[in-house]
This record gives C-alpha cells, structure tokens and sequence, in this order.
C-alpha cells in the first residue's frame, strides 16, 4: 500500500466539518435506537488506522468490536476476497454449493479444542445467529427446553438471545421470551462480599442447585458461558469454575456450549479462547472476526449434537457466503501464522497499563486474557466510575486513539483493535495518549 499511515489530528474539532454533515443526515434517517460511539466518518482503514472524511487518521483499538483482529485492509484477505469476487458472489450454499464453504468447515473443524474427529461446522451470518443455532441443536439433541446462562453475559440482540442476555440497555422494551432460560451468578469477586475463592465456591454452588433442583437436569439442555465476557466487562472465568462446569455437564449429558464470538479467532492470544483452559466445549459458537470484517459466523460441535437435526432444521440465505468463506479461510491462517506477536502485544500493553494502574488510582483493575484487555475504573470506595470512563474515551479520542468500553455499570475500557499489523511504536503510542487522557481525568 503507497500511502503513508500514521495517526493525525487534522481538525480542530473531532468531529470534523464533513464529518458533521454527514451525521446531521443521520438524524432523518436512521432510527433514534441506533447509536454512535464515535461521532466520525470512515473513509479509509489500514492495519491499526482508520482515516475519517475530514483527514483525520486514529489508532483503532476499537476493531468494529473486535471484528478487525487480522487489520484492516489486510493484503493477504483482500486478495482472497478479490480472487472469489472475480468468480461468483452467491448461489446458496445448500442450494449450489460451493467448495469453499466445504473447505472452511474441514478447516474449521481441524483448530478445533473439540478433541476427536466426530465434529461438523455449520455457517450462519451474525454472532447472535451462531448462538441461536447453538441452541437450537443442544435443544433438537437432548429434547429438553432449558438453557442456563450467566449473569454479566451478552450474547445477541435477537428475541431468543436477548433472552441469554443480561444487559437491560439491550432488552428495554423488546419483552424477549426467556420462560426456559436460567441465569446462574458469574464468578465475580468484585460483585461479591467475600474473598474470590469463596465467590467461586458459592457460583459452583449455585450452579449445581440450579441443575439439580430448579432446572432439572432431565430438562436442561445447554449451559452457554463466554470464557471471557465481552460486553460484561471482559471479566474471565476462572480455571476452577470451568472445570467444575464441564464436569456437571458431564454428570447430567447437558451440552457446554462456549460463547467465543468476541473472544475467538486470537483475540486472547490462541485461536480460541477455550485453549487456555483444560476444559473441552461441546459446542463453541464463532463470528465477528472469522472473516475480518466480512458477515460470517456458525458453531462447531460433537457429530452426535449438530447432526441431530433433521434435513432443513438449521440453515439460511447468506450464510456461508462464498466470499466470506474465502476471506475466513485467509483470516484463520493470517491470525494462526502470527499468534505469536498477538501474544507479544498484549503483553506489551498490559506491561504499560500495570503502569498506568500504579500512576492512576482510578484505575482498580485489569481483566482479560492476552490482548483482550479491560481497564476497569472505580473510585476508592470501589464504586464504577462510568463518567470517568466515557471521558477517557472522549479525549482519547481527541488525540487520535479509538477506545471502545464495556461491562453492566459503563465501567471499563476494553481494548480489542487489530492484533495483527499493530507494531510496538503503535502501541507505545497509544498507551501515551491513554496516559495523557487519564491525567485529564483523574486531575
């Protein structure tokens, strides 16, 4: 690529003037429901960048909400996209197929945590669409309605998922149907009056009540957990519940469904986020950065549970798309060749926030795995501080850093920009804009 990337502040406002204009067109045409993070245009994106209408070029450690994990504009993925573009767009996977969509699912399958060969992979469009399917099989399989979800989890704005989803912002008003959902306490020391260990053992506790005695195990299909919660505040689950859960599910033949749709695809630092614990899903789910930006999602699972649905049970339009397809199969190898410098880099940047979280009292803690990152902000008396937050992010933002946040109480800054074509100047560069931003604040 001949043109030169690196970040500038080209307006004396952000927005700028052209950016402005275009977003007053906004107001009569998109709907109120729909809102912005960051009030800019895009015109152009590369690598960690992305270049606004009005000249302006940002450090993107937003990433589409993790969906840019290999950068934008990758060469090798638009190459991919452009040699299938040139043959054919669209005939329907399950109409015409295509080998693409074959060879994806054989790739797909072969990186999976899911030991054994007996798995299949099905392809949908959006993450929300991916957990859906989930649990439309574990259903299908068991022949039992319930599913268990987690408090702090998100997992789609659909009517089924926003039923597995704890946000309220997401559900107001949409009366989502979760009669035969079941919410079980994520293990989250800081929500819990007591130490970690004992909030591990009282969400352990809780879960085999709930199997045992509400739900019925009989009638429990799935459990769906997010290894590490996206939109809840990129809080983990610790090693000690995985494995107990992996374990009741076993006792009881309920399938473990792991939700990797923001975590997957390198985000933690392996392909999946499961890898990090000696615990094997059932059934992972799998979108957002699959494809690097392209509309591509599914799940991968046991044989035995994906083929229990019969001939037309599970399917749709675009999923699968071919040039989707081609862009996931350029994405898996860009991100599995290059695992080892999203290790570095998330290493890099947690060593600069240790930092920051010893300069600035604001910040109470660090959470994620790897590159995926939350900074949590709370004041001394341990209380969210989502202003605090919001503002970071504004005058970050100012300075040419994107920054996205996340958790149920608006209170921690997630980072999830591209873990590939991000060097350690750029990072090193956006750890100084954080640090200034936070300054601001915190004075």
């Amino acid at each position: 690529m001949t043109e030169e990337w690196s970040r500038k502040i080209a307006t004396n406002t952000i927005p700028g003037p052209k950016s402005k204009e275009i977003l007053k067109r906004k107001v009569d045409c998109v709907p109120d429901g729909i809102s912005i993070a960051h009030e800019i245009i895009a015109d152009k994106a590369y690598g960690p960048y992305i270049k606004d209408v009005d000249g302006n070029i940002f450090i993107d450690f937003a990433g589409g909400i993790a969906v840019i994990n290999a950068g934008h504009s990758n060469p090798k993925i638009l190459d991919a996209m452009k040699r299938q573009v040139d043959r054919f767009t669209h005939t329907q996977a399950y109409k015409v197929p295509y080998e693409k969509y074959i060879e994806l699912a054989e790739k797909i399958i072969s990186i999976s945590p899911i030991k054994g060969e007996n798995k299949k992979c099905y392809f949908a469009n959006s993450g929300a669409e991916a957990v859906e399917n989930a649990i439309r099989v574990a259903r299908h399989h068991k022949n039992a309605p319930r599913i268990i979800r987690f408090t702090n989890s998100f997992h789609g704005r659909t009517s089924l998922t926003m039923g597995l989803t704890a946000n309220s912002t997401y559900k107001k008003g949409a009366f989502p149907e979760d009669s035969y959902v079941d919410i079980a306490p994520f293990p989250d020391p800081n929500e819990f009056p007591g130490t970690e260990r004992e909030c591990i053992e009282y969400s352990i506790d809780y879960l085999e009540y709930l199997v045992e005695t509400e739900c019925s195990p009989e009638e429990t299909a799935a459990v769906i957990i997010e290894p590490v919660q996206g939109e809840g505040g990129y809080l983990e689950a610790p090693q000690k519940f995985m494995n107990h859960l992996r374990d009741v599910c076993d006792r009881h033949e309920i399938a473990l469904i792991t939700d990797e749709v923001q975590s997957g695809v390198g985000r933690t630092g392996k392909f999946w986020a499961s890898e990090h614990y000696d615990v094997e899903p059932d059934i992972i789910t799998f979108g957002k950065s699959i494809a690097n930006g392209l509309p591509l999602s599914g799940i991968v699972g046991r044989k035995k549970i994906l083929d229990s649905v019969h001939p037309g049970g599970i399917g749709g339009t675009y999923g699968g798309n071919p040039v989707a397809c081609s862009a996931a199969l350029a994405t898996i190898d860009e991100i599995n060749e290059n695992l080892d410098h999203a290790q570095m880099m998330g290493q890099l940047m947690r060593d600069h926030l240790e930092r920051l979280k010893k300069r600035f009292d604001l910040i109470d803690e660090l959470r994620g795995i790897g590159p995926m990152i939350g900074i949590v902000l709370r004041d001394q008396e341990g209380e969210a501080l989502p202003d605090a937050t919001e503002e970071v992010i504004d005058r970050s933002r100012e300075k040419g850093l994107l920054l996205l946040k996340s958790g149920i109480k608006g209170n921690v800054i997630r980072i999830c920009g591209p873990i590939l074509m991000t060097t350690s100047e750029i990072i090193e560069e956006a750890m100084s804009i954080l640090e200034e931003a936070l300054e601001k604040v915190s004075t």
